[in-house]
Parts: structure tokens; sequence; C-alpha cells
């Protein structure tokens, strides 16, 4: 984001996030916040859509 010093930013999350995913096998990984709905590679970002598993 601009006007926001990154340095500052606790990643905490993201890099605990990035330890599971590299520690498991997942076919999906389903996420919200990101008010999008689309998906890269294995990652399903649901704002608006639901998908039945």
């Amino acid at each position: 984001m601009s006007g926001i010093d990154q340095t500052t930013v606790d990643n905490s999350t993201e890099q605990w996030l990035d330890t599971i995913e590299e520690a498991i096998e997942y076919d999906a990984w389903y996420l919200g916040h990101w008010h999008t709905d689309k998906h890269i590679d294995k990652m399903h970002f649901l704002f608006h859509s639901v998908e039945t598993l």
C-alpha cells in the first residue's frame, strides 16, 4: 500500500501460513478477506462466490 512504510508492518501471520503451505500437500486453498472472487493456481479467493466441497 502506498503511503505505508512496509518495514513497520507485522507479517508474522503470512510467514506462519507460508510455513504451513510448505509442509502440507493440498488440492485447493480457500481464502477470503480480499474482496474478490478469483483463482490463482491452487488458491481460491472467495468473496461473493460459494464453492461446494
